[in-house]
């Protein structure tokens, strides 16, 4: 299952994980995925094997088979009963001779869960999320704007009779009445004044 390890971890020259190894990641990913364990599963473990980087002698430079027994006791509450899971880490612990190999292996369960992400997306679509629309990384629904909430408040229900716009007419019907002043009579012009001539003035000189 890990005949890749058969040549170590690292590249040589001080070089990262040898090509072979990262190949077997994504071999190692698709029997894993087929086998039924979640990526999950296998991120707790790459996290569980980081902790135990320093479990065996710092004072020695490899592990001996007492190290490798306590690390697969440490793991084994992870693996569980899984057949191919459990066969896979065995199969890496017997590769694993010193902590710098551990954290190798570390690394090649980090790369194994970012494959198994992507096959399980391939294979059953998005994961739901907590509080989404059941599709990973979806957006929230965007708020109204002010115009579009202003409409939805004032919409009226359907079969309402449609209240005409208020006039100036109206307007100035509902202002409180002002009391109007009553005009006064024009004035009357003065009477004329007839003159009386009084008898005999005609004969007068």
């Amino acid at each position: 299952m890990t005949t890749y390890l058969s040549g170590g971890w690292y590249a040589g020259g001080g070089g990262g994980l040898r090509t072979e190894v990262l190949d077997g990641a994504m071999d190692a990913a698709g029997l894993l995925h087929r086998a039924g364990v979640s990526p999950a599963l296998v991120s707790r473990l790459a996290l569980r094997v980081r902790s135990l980087v320093r479990v065996g002698d710092a004072a020695a430079p490899e592990f001996g088979d007492d190290d490798r027994r306590i690390l697969g006791e440490r793991l084994e509450p992870i693996v569980g009963d899984l057949p191919e899971l459990v066969s896979f880490v065995a199969d890496c612990l017997d590769h694993v001779s010193g902590p710098a190999d551990l954290m190798a292996f570390y690394l090649h369960l980090v790369h194994i869960t970012r494959m198994m992400q992507l096959l399980s997306l391939a294979t059953h679509g998005p994961t739901p999320t907590p509080g989404g629309n059941g599709h990973a990384g979806a957006a929230r629904p965007a708020r109204p704007t002010k115009k579009a909430a202003s409409r939805t408040r004032k919409a009226r229900p359907a079969g309402a009779p449609r209240k005409k716009p208020a006039t100036r007419g109206a307007a100035s019907s509902k202002a409180p009445a002002r009391a109007r002043r009553t005009p006064k009579p024009p004035a009357k012009p003065p009477a004329k004044r007839r003159t009386v001539r009084k008898a005999g003035a005609k004969h007068r000189r």
